[in-house]
């Protein structure tokens, strides 16, 4: 029984043995993938804005270039980003006369909202349906921060003349079941609408989606996001990444998701544990003490024209994001990139007085 025991427990300890030797070679891999290098962290200290005080974006000069469609990629359910969304719409009306939104929702929750913004005595009933309806397409996008954004566009809106009052398209799938093409999609529904548009040279379109539809160049598997086929018209489009760390991430129960403790978990930070951004480190160190930083990453002699930092994705629990071409570099999926840190995550839209 005795020699049973023991060698039971030299099995156990091997066992145990491989496993922390396994998590240590892990971790210090994916330390070695997220690392920063001082010629990357120079030119991001030259060459980032701080937009800490997102409420006062409206008074900076963001540098952001004059484009015919400006994307804003997320990670969904980070509570910065909704606010950061309407300042960032807000701004681009104001500079560069952007007025259409262009929506990850149906054309039937587009025509609700535009309702909602065109109807001259406000319908807050109207507004919660239809955030509340979007729950079926992006659950964590169905809270108090984006009822609220969409209130402060309609009082917006309301200080505009006809002209430069904002819109919006809705692209997504009409079923929210259908899961496969979806960038085809899409790209199909904006294109029905744009060509329907008078006088395109002077349409200006802006729109937050999901991280992986405003990259603008192919990624393993041969995926085309977004982005990428808006290429087809000609477009000159400008996509800005967000990326989160130390921060919450609404995750609302049902059966699609992992029930986490007041619907919020801290597992999608881009610098860990589950999710790794190639040269998150970068950022990190040049944010210094800036909560939020907007990071130009397109001006001369930028050491992303030569490497792929800040597209490269490992996920430790599915399909990582990477380029299809081992010849492509940063520039060519995305120009400017925000870090966020310590945000909460959104508010449940049930939670609404």
């Amino acid at each position: 029984m005795k020699k049973i025991w023991k060698k039971t427990m030299k099995i156990l300890g091997i066992l145990i043995l491989i496993l922390v030797m396994f998590s240590i070679s892990v971790g210090i891999f994916n330390r070695n993938f997220i690392k920063s290098k001082k010629e990357y962290t120079d030119y991001l200290k030259k060459n980032k804005t701080d937009i800490s005080s997102l409420q006062k974006i409206g008074n900076i000069d963001l540098n952001i270039e004059k484009a015919d469609f400006y994307l804003l990629g997320e990670n969904h359910g980070v509570k910065d980003v909704q606010e950061l969304d309407e300042q960032f719409l807000f701004y681009l009306n104001k500079k560069y006369g952007v007025t259409y939104y262009v929506a990850e929702m149906s054309e039937k929750l587009a025509a609700q909202l535009n309702k909602y913004l065109s109807n001259e005595k406000e319908d807050p009933s109207l507004l919660k349906k239809t955030v509340s309806e979007l729950a079926e397409y992006i659950p964590q996008q169905s809270s108090i921060e984006y009822y609220e954004k969409w209130r402060n566009i309609r009082n917006y809106n309301l200080s505009q003349n006809e002209g430069a009052k904002i819109k919006v398209i809705g692209v997504d799938v009409p079923n929210p079941e259908i899961t496969n093409g979806r960038d085809s999609i899409l790209y199909h529904n904006f294109t029905k609408v744009y060509d329907t548009i008078k006088n395109k040279e002077n349409a200006r379109f802006y729109g937050l989606f999901g991280h992986a539809h405003i990259l603008q160049d192919r990624l393993s598997g041969d995926t085309r996001p977004f982005a990428y086929r808006l290429k087809d018209k000609k477009l000159k489009v400008i996509s800005i990444a967000t990326y989160a760390i130390d921060s919450y991430t609404y995750l609302p129960d049902g059966e699609d998701y992992p029930k986490v403790p007041n619907e919020k978990s801290n597992w999608f930070n881009l610098n860990g544990p589950l999710f790794y951004l190639y040269g998150v480190n970068d950022l990190i160190q040049s944010s210094e003490s800036e909560r939020v930083a907007l990071f130009k990453l397109d001006n001369a002699n930028s050491p992303y024209a030569s490497d792929t930092k800040l597209i490269n994705i490992r996920n430790l629990l599915g399909k990582n994001i990477k380029p299809y071409s081992t010849d492509e570099n940063t520039l060519n999926f995305i120009q400017y990139a925000v870090l966020i840190k310590k945000s909460e995550s959104l508010t449940p839209l049930k939670r609404l007085p």
